[in-house]
């Protein structure tokens, strides 16, 4: 079974001129309570890795783990500023 005319008809109906009924929905921003708990674990995992007793693997797990929680905190961020773009974009 060939797909090539239901993609035809998608290209059709997305190319066709004139107003668009659907717009896409800005993204989903976590909640602060979300980015509350983000953060406390970003503080406890710093305050673990000023500890001399956290050597060897555990470190580097630690660190690894901090990595991750500052890369989610930068795109909770990223996602909130987007919203905040779209929001005022449309008005």
């Amino acid at each position: 079974m060939s797909l090539q005319p239901l993609i035809l008809l998608l290209l059709s109906a997305a190319c066709a001129p004139g107003p668009r009924a659907v717009q896409p929905a800005p993204a989903a921003t976590p909640s602060d309570n979300a980015q509350d708990h983000l953060l406390a674990e970003i503080a406890a995992a710093e305050k673990l890795l000023e500890s001399p007793a956290i050597q060897g693997e555990a470190r580097a797990e630690l660190m690894l783990r901090l990595a991750e929680l500052y890369r989610e905190h930068g795109r909770a961020l990223y996602l909130e500023e987007m919203a905040a773009a779209w929001c005022c974009e449309e008005g």
